[in-house]
Order: C-alpha cells, then structure tokens, then sequence
C-alpha cells in the first residue's frame, strides 16, 4: 500500500530576481487560469458548450504563448499548463450538475501559488531547483527521508514562500 504525505518547506529565494520569478510564475498561472475561464464561460454562453478538456487547453495555451502573451515565455510552460488542471474537473462537476462553473482568480484574495509536477523540479538535499526559477534552499525537515517526492504546490503566505511536497 502506498502513503502519501506532504511536507511544508519555508522557501529562501536567495535573490530578488529569483523571488520575482517565483512571483511571475505564480502571476502567469493566474492570468492562464482566469483568460481561459473568461474563454470557457463565453464559448458556454454563446453555443451551450464548450471544450474543456485539459488537452485542448493545453494546445490553446501554447498558441497564447507563441501569439498573444509572449511575456509568458519567460516562466516555465509546465508549470503554468499544470495550473489549467483543475478547470477540466471542474466543468466535469458542473455538467453532472455537483457543482458551479469555475470562478475567477482574484490577485489580492488568493494567495500567490503554483504546482509542481514530479518532472519539474528536483530536490537536492536542502535546496530545490524548479524549472526556469532555479535553486532556491529549503529550510524545513522531511521525516521521511526515503520518500520520492511527486508533486508540490509553491505558495505565497503572510509574505513569505512555502513549498508543499507530496512524497
């Protein structure tokens, strides 16, 4: 049987343009999350429909990123394509009427945040490299020292980063 367990890490950034990044990136996967809800609820509105497989957000997003939002380029495609996610599970919800549709991401009442896929960042033994933001240390203690690490979600609290490790 498998256990899963997460892990908080106080994250230090080390310099102001890696605590920028990790801010930026944290604002591109709201601004991803919030155009394509805007997009979804449109489509929804005008035909009664809409394709909001995380697939085909997927592919919208890179056309967005080559075309429209060249500035996202700056900020890892992984990571902000990850964040689309929970849109797909969502419409899922509302079609099988458990559920409303998505709701907007507002800058100031949620906390900055962004996932981590297993591939995306590696753990080092006290620092974390993640992808296009580099090694930032991690201060905190895993009491599970053999655990592979899977996923994560990097937040924002009370002004200082945190890092959530499933293991």
């Amino acid at each position: 049987m498998k256990v899963y367990r997460t892990i908080r890490y106080r994250l230090h950034a080390g310099t102001q343009a890696k605590a920028r990044k990790l801010a930026g990136t944290a604002g591109a996967c709201r601004f991803a999350w919030n155009h394509f809800v805007g997009k979804l609820r449109d489509e929804y509105a005008e035909d009664g429909e809409c394709d909001y497989r995380f697939y085909s957000l997927g592919r919208q997003f890179t056309e967005l990123r080559r075309n429209d939002a060249v500035w996202l380029q700056e900020y890892s495609a992984a990571i902000v394509k990850l964040s689309l996610r929970p849109i797909e599970t969502t419409y899922k919800q509302f079609f099988k009427k458990e559920g409303g549709l998505p709701r907007f991401h507002a800058k100031y009442i949620r906390p900055d945040s962004f996932p981590l896929a297993q591939e995306r960042f590696r753990i080092n033994g006290r620092s974390m490299h993640i992808e296009k933001i580099g090694q930032v240390v991690l201060l905190g203690h895993n009491p599970y020292p053999g655990g592979v690490p899977k996923s994560g979600t990097v937040k924002r609290e009370c002004g200082k980063w945190y890092a959530y490790i499933t293991y």
